[in-house]
């Protein structure tokens, strides 16, 4: 059953409003047939059944309140070049982590001043909470420095992929985790971290390998979410 991001009326025999363009996907691009349920989601972990017709959404269930999320993993990844990083944008909120961090980093792309890319980037991760079917949204964030998220972040223990280390990363995250639900991933870009923002992630954080192997980013980035997750 497809599940559309939407806000939930506090009246719940309202009609539930859609934007436009929401409209024209899903009469034109979608071909939704009138009689049609689909799951609507406020990204917010609440949810409800409703039916399509006329070109309205009706409800037909009460909304589901899901429990609160057992891990809030929030996912800080080095910017990387074109289309490697829709992906992992994509698959990790496919995954259901909480936000993504993107950082601009020594070894990554120069930052850019295109504000349009996190509107993308935030269009990708609704997607891919549409298609999951998940009660909780990821929230993409602004970009920003090593620095300054590392100076700014609130939101519990730091975990950073080295493959350097000693301790593997799922044993870590087993062992935060126990000790409270929200964690955050740090991937560098392509080439890791530099000496200078390793030593940023040391002060405040524990380092943890994935394996020998070295990894894309991405492909870093994707494994390290699904054990922090999973495991």
């Amino acid at each position: 059953m497809r599940q559309l991001l939407c806000t939930l009326p506090a009246d719940p025999t309202a009609p539930i409003a859609i934007a436009r363009e929401v409209q024209h996907r899903l009469t034109r691009v979608l071909r939704l047939r009138d009689g049609a349920v689909i799951v609507v989601g406020d990204g917010l972990g609440r949810q409800r059944e409703a039916v399509w017709r006329g070109a309205r959404l009706v409800p037909t269930t009460a909304p589901r309140v899901a429990p609160p999320r057992t891990k809030e993993i929030t996912l800080a990844c080095g910017v990387i070049k074109g289309e490697r990083f829709d992906w992992l944008i994509e698959k990790a909120a496919e995954l259901g982590v909480a936000a993504i961090q993107p950082l601009w980093t020594d070894h990554g792309v120069v930052a850019a001043t295109d504000g349009g890319r996190v509107v993308r980037w935030q269009s990708l991760a609704d997607a891919a909470f549409e298609q999951s079917g998940r009660p909780w949204r990821t929230v993409v964030a602004e970009p920003v420095t090593v620095d300054g998220w590392i100076a700014s972040w609130t939101g519990g223990a730091v975990l950073w992929c080295d493959p350097a280390a000693d301790a593997a990363f799922g044993e870590v995250v087993r062992d935060r985790i126990s000790r409270s639900p929200r964690l955050a991933v740090a991937i560098g870009a392509e080439g890791g971290f530099s000496a200078r923002e390793a030593a940023l992630m040391a002060a405040c954080g524990t380092a943890a390998t994935l394996g020998p192997a070295i990894l894309r980013a991405e492909t870093a980035a994707i494994a390290a979410a699904a054990i922090a997750l999973i495991d």
